[in-house]
């Protein structure tokens, strides 16, 4: 399995692994269901300073998954809370990433929760300009013709509830 991720409860950005992402988002704390933590260094295989996070066979069971920093600022919460989400960027720092500064107070934990949000969502309307292009594309005689009517109409249907189903995200 390649790397995976999943997001931060406190801030919404994934747990990083490796350079060039800044040590404090890759120092992690993780509280399994059944509320035992790890806590140290991700390494983006589902494994923290070594350990696995989850057996392999339910490699990704539920946890709660904060950065270090992250958990500080929130009190350290004790034990499993609620889901973390599966990260789109499997845990690599995105091109074109700002470095993010650490937060030490819950309004730099806010503000970086804004920052995410914004981020996501721009990755999103991304995801939605390009599917509209692919849509055009199938409207295309020339390359509409690789498909037959059938095809085409089922992925005509796939593109736009996926469209939709970004856009309500």
């Amino acid at each position: 399995m390649g790397f995976f991720s999943w997001d931060c409860l406190g801030c919404g950005f994934s747990l990083r692994s490796g350079n060039p992402s800044p040590v404090w988002m890759r120092t992690v704390v993780v509280a399994r269901r059944n509320s035992t933590m790890l806590s140290g260094m991700y390494d983006g295989y589902g494994r923290v300073s070594g350990s696995p996070i989850n057996p392999p066979s339910k490699i990704m069971s539920p946890v709660s998954a904060y950065h270090e920093a992250c958990w500080r600022v929130l009190g350290k919460p004790k034990g499993y809370t609620m889901p973390s989400t599966s990260s789109s960027d499997q845990g690599l720092r995105p091109e074109g990433e700002p470095q993010l500064k650490e937060p030490k107070t819950k309004r730099d934990l806010m503000a970086l929760r804004e920052i995410s949000r914004a981020a996501k969502q721009a990755q999103n309307d991304e995801s939605i300009a390009y599917l509209r292009k692919q849509l055009e594309k199938l409207n295309e005689p020339e390359r509409a013709a690789r498909y037959s009517d059938a095809e085409l109409k089922g992925e005509k249907r796939r593109l736009k509830d996926w469209i939709r189903s970004l856009e309500k995200a």
